[in-house]
């Protein structure tokens, strides 16, 4: 086997010296330089000289830095480069760099994806995978017909996973910038290979960039493209330029397909989000490495370290207090953070909270029937909510004055809906904190309390459109809650997963320091370290199912130093 493989290696270089070769066709019977029996079995015959895993005699192997040398594979990390973020050293693959504390992360195209610790993930040829096996994705498979077509069929490393791509019949790649200068045009491609022996027509369009998932620039894209069997097509996209500023901007397409008679799309159509792309005010020269990545120092993007890019939210990075405005934040997990309030409440001595029930009600008989119930919901909201405090200052091991202590307000608080419409119609559009102020005075009720959290409790079928419309003309969101530094709005579940006082204690804290986090949370999430901040993304049942704060959350109240 060895003198016919010598044979055909001659052949093969002499025809390459002739000029005959341009590019290796899978198909033609000869095993040519970017062949391996892993992409094209049928000429890359497994030999002698060839490697167990299908990697010809002189290649390197899909594995990382291994080069396969007459039938063995051996490290050559000079020759077959590492993996992003694992160096080479004395011919050898490194050890991965490992990410700091606080920051769970999985590696993937130069980035640092934040885990979630509810969700798993994984990154395959630079594609960022995540999954919840709680919702029964992510099921074994050993190829893709085990999957169901709800996974988008793909098979990666034995586990369903939903593809950011629904490739079939074809295969797509996409190539972008990694950095990008504010409003500076930039192209990308969109590759697309026919898998199959049938020509298909390939529709790309509907372009537009994106950051933090909020729309960017639209392109105006619309392009047909006829693909022969077994040929690959590419379409070249040019965007004007990103006008905001981000370390976490992405591009998106949609497309669909069409062979014979079968269109292939779930709506007629699909549709493909991929980055992160960094977009920064410096022009390439002035831009610094980290890694795989480039990124502009003087945007406060994120921070560099060991090789690893840690983004943050936009003009927020920082090394140290020092890089932070003074007297007014803390570098916390390399973000500047206000550790005080707007609001001049004090953070650093026990706090009362004032618990109160007011309720909506026309029919005075159904109210006395009903208010011992609600009632009691209050009691054993304020009675959980202590117990909380008490646990989470054990579990930080918390050792400074900021405490809270819940009481439940006992003064009866009742209004009809005419009272409740007369008093909201008296106040202007917007007026959310003089408007709540007209309320708890209507019902007698006194600031006594560092912070009163206020529910309301209407009658069934009583908040109808009319008062829902007052109450979106002076800016009540209709959602979890609201907070006004010394006094709270709050919801609260009642229904068949049981009590919960997440929002109570996610709005109270509010008062006291604590910032939402959700809003610039997402898949390519610009503050990659809290993720499993599940009270301040409002993840409330991942709250309630393991009642504690993060790391970030804890050391903005002072519970963890």
């Amino acid at each position: 086997m060895k003198k016919e493989f010598l044979l055909v290696s001659l052949l093969v270089a002499a025809l390459a010296l002739s000029g005959c070769i341009q590019q290796p066709v899978c198909g033609n019977g000869a095993c040519e330089a970017g062949e391996n029996q892993q992409n094209c079995m049928e000429d890359c015959k497994l030999t002698d000289a060839n490697c167990s895993d299908g990697t010809t005699d002189g290649s390197c192997s899909i594995t990382n830095g291994l080069l396969c040398n007459n039938g063995k594979l051996e490290m050559n990390c000079e020759k077959c480069v590492c993996t992003p973020l694992i160096a080479c050293s004395g011919g050898n693959c490194g050890k991965r760099n490992v990410a700091e504390a606080n920051y769970n992360c999985t590696f993937c195209n130069g980035f640092c994806f934040a885990t979630d610790s509810r969700l798993k993930s994984m990154c395959e040829n630079s594609v960022f995978y995540e999954w919840n096996p709680e919702n029964g994705e992510g099921k074994s498979c050993l190829t893709d017909q085990d999957c169901t077509l709800r996974d988008y069929p793909r098979c990666v490393k034995n586990v369903c996973l939903q593809s950011l791509l629904h490739e079939y019949p074809t295969k797509i790649a996409v190539s972008y910038p990694r950095y990008v200068q504010q409003n500076k045009p930039f192209s990308f491609k969109v590759d697309v290979e026919n898998t199959t022996t049938t020509q298909l027509t390939f529709r790309l369009f509907d372009v537009f960039t994106s950051y933090y998932n909020q729309q960017d620039k639209k392109i105006g894209f619309d392009e047909y493209k006829e693909i022969a069997p077994k040929s690959k097509a590419s379409f070249e996209i040019t965007s004007p330029g990103l006008d905001e500023v981000s370390a976490a901007s992405t591009v998106f397409f949609r497309y669909n397909m069409q062979q014979d008679r079968q269109i292939y799309g779930s709506f007629g159509w699909e549709s493909f989000e991929h980055g992160p792309i960094i977009v920064g005010t410096c022009p390439e020269s002035e831009t610094e490495i980290c890694g795989d990545l480039k990124y502009c120092p003087k945007d406060r993007l994120g921070i560099c370290s060991n090789g690893i890019f840690y983004p943050v939210e936009p003009g927020t990075a920082c090394s140290t207090n020092s890089d932070c405005e003074s007297g007014l934040s803390v570098c916390l997990n390399h973000s500047c953070r206000a550790t005080n309030t707007q609001y001049g409440l004090n953070p650093y001595i026990k706090n009362e909270v004032g618990i109160l029930g007011i309720f909506i009600y026309n029919d005075n008989a159904k109210f006395e029937i009903e208010k011992k119930t609600k009632n009691a919901d209050l009691k054993w909201l304020t009675d959980s909510a202590n117990a909380w405090v008490k646990s989470e200052r054990a579990y930080w091991n918390a050792t400074n004055d900021f405490d809270l202590e819940f009481t439940a307000i006992e003064k009866e608080c009742k209004l009809d809906k005419k009272q409740y419409l007369e008093l909201f119609k008296s106040c202007e559009s917007g007026e959310t904190r003089n408007c709540t102020e007209k309320e708890l005075a209507a019902c007698g009720i006194e600031q006594k309390f560092d912070v009163i959290a206020m529910h309301e409790f209407f009658e069934e079928g009583l908040l109808d459109q009319e008062i829902t419309d007052e109450l979106i003309r002076i800016g009540y969101p209709g959602s979890a809650g609201l907070n006004e530094g010394n006094i709270v709005r709050f919801s609260y579940n009642t229904g068949d997963e049981g009590k919960t006082n997440s929002v109570l204690i996610h709005e109270t804290l509010h008062s006291f320091g604590e910032q939402d986090l959700y809003i610039t949370n997402k898949q390519y999430n610009s503050l990659y370290q809290e993720r499993n901040c599940n009270l301040y993304n409002a993840i409330w049942s991942a709250f309630d199912n393991n009642p504690h704060l993060c790391e970030l959350e804890a050391k903005l109240i002072g519970w963890k130093q």
